[in-house]
């Protein structure tokens, strides 16, 4: 059993000021794909983590993906056909983030012998940063799913959401992990404007 975790109040006056955003794919509902850059920028805002990866599987998933509290902490063991894109942003002196170009990934094709050595120090690194996996296929599939990784040196805070549409704007109708509350408001974040 996952335990639930409540975060902080958002403070808008600390908004991020350029925010990571979530790959879309020909198959992927706008609106999804904007509750996910949401999820990111709320979090980036509250943790301010030097890195953000942002991972976009082919298909939705379920709460199972999940590593709950207390694992070992490596990626959900999506296999590197499922990952259709993955970015890394970086966090720059002025708080904005920018895509990093070269960084390792997170999911690649295994080797014989090799297991995900490189994708664990990722994660065990002191300033791991903020992992989010998203579902696609929202607009055929009318449903979507995140996990997201708050990784700090302190802590791994692993949440499952499973959202769906809803009037005017998607909702979260399954969540792990996270409190429905806290999810709600990650939704509602304000993005920062993009010049």
């Amino acid at each position: 059993m996952l335990d639930v975790v409540t975060w902080p109040a958002v403070d808008d006056a600390r908004a991020t000021p350029a925010s990571p955003r979530a790959a879309p794919g020909d198959d992927d509902d706008g609106a999804f794909l904007t509750c996910v850059d949401r999820i990111a920028a709320a979090m980036a805002c509250r943790l301010r983590p030097q890195r953000v990866v942002l991972v976009r599987v082919l298909r939705w998933f379920d709460h199972r993906w999940l590593r709950p509290p207390g694992h070992k902490v490596t990626p959900p063991p999506f296999t590197a056909a499922r990952i259709a894109s993955e970015c890394h942003w970086a966090r720059r002196a002025d708080g904005a983030y920018e895509v990093a170009a070269g960084a390792a990934c997170l999911h690649r094709p295994r080797r014989r012998g090799r297991d995900d050595d490189d994708a664990r120090r990722l994660l065990d690194a002191p300033d791991a940063g903020l992992f989010v996996w998203y579902s696609s296929g929202s607009a055929t599939d009318r449903k979507g799913s995140v996990i997201t990784y708050a990784v700090t040196g302190r802590a791994t805070v692993p949440w499952f959401a499973a959202l769906v549409p809803a009037p005017h704007r998607w909702r979260a109708s399954i969540v792990k992990g996270l409190a429905l509350d806290d999810v709600a408001e990650l939704l509602t974040h304000p993005l920062p404007v993009v010049a």
